[in-house]
C-alpha cells in the first residue's frame, strides 16, 4: 500500500489535533527566547521579523516526492507549506531599486540581526 497519512481539520477548527497549536506555541516560546518583549523595535520592523519567522517555517520540508524533469531524469522534490499557499498578493512586491538613506539602512540592518539572532535559536 502506498499514500500518505493526512490529517485535516475543519476551517477555524485548528485545535481539532492540536499540530497547529504546538507550532504556534514553538514559535511564541523561540519569540520569547530571543527576547523580542523587552527589544525596541518599530511597528514595521515587527512586521518584517515575523513576516521572516513564517516564511522559515513554512518553508520546513513536509514531505518529498519523486518527479520527472522535462528530459525524463527523476527529481526529488520537497514538500513544503508554502508550495500550497495561494493568494499571495504580489502587487505589493517592489517594482525596482530601493534607495534608502543611512538612517532607513541602519533599521533594516537591525531587523536583519535579529531575525539572524531568532534562527540561531
Amino acid at each position: 500500500e502506498h499514500g500518505i497519512i493526512f490529517d485535516t481539520a475543519a476551517v477555524g477548527g485548528h485545535d481539532q489535533h492540536g499540530k497547529v497549536e504546538r507550532t504556534i506555541r514553538t514559535v511564541q516560546d523561540s519569540m520569547e527566547d530571543l527576547g523580542l518583549k523587552k527589544m525596541r523595535i518599530h511597528a514595521m520592523g515587527l512586521q518584517t521579523i515575523c513576516k521572516q519567522v513564517e516564511n522559515a517555517y513554512n518553508n520546513l520540508p513536509l514531505g518529498y516526492r519523486y518527479d520527472r524533469e522535462p528530459d525524463n531524469t527523476k527529481t526529488l522534490k520537497m514538500l513544503v507549506p508554502n508550495m500550497l499557499r495561494m493568494g499571495r498578493i504580489n502587487s505589493r512586491a517592489l517594482d525596482g531599486p530601493v534607495k534608502l538613506s543611512n538612517e532607513n539602512r541602519k533599521m533594516l540592518g537591525e531587523v536583519q540581526e535579529k531575525y539572524e539572532a531568532w534562527y540561531k535559536i
